[in-house]
């Protein structure tokens, strides 16, 4: 069975960039996490939040997608937390149990 993907999409300000009047927008491509995938991301998680993230996106990222997202990684690497929460909510993660 071929993997399915979605295309997520940021865009932000950066106020540091050479021109930070012009919005920049993200887009890449990832499939959807299966059990073992969320097992691993938890259980990294609790050690290390940012590896954790990192290594549930990678594993989630289109391959042709892959460098981009890296690359973009080293400039704005609060995208970690961006594309991941919203593929762990889909996926049935909420920070809100017990509010």
């Amino acid at each position: 069975m071929e993997k399915k993907y979605v295309e997520l999409k940021h865009t932000f300000t950066d106020m540091w960039s050479e021109h930070p009047e012009q919005e920049t927008c993200l887009a890449f491509r990832f499939s959807k996490p299966n059990k073992a995938d969320i097992a691993r991301f938890q259980a990294t998680g609790t050690k290390n939040s940012t590896n954790a993230m990192r290594e549930l996106l990678l594993a989630l990222i289109h391959e042709e997608d892959r460098q981009n997202f890296l690359d973009t990684l080293e400039e704005h690497p609060g995208i970690l937390i961006t594309f991941v929460n919203p593929i762990l909510a889909s996926s049935g993660v909420s920070a809100d149990l017990g509010k």
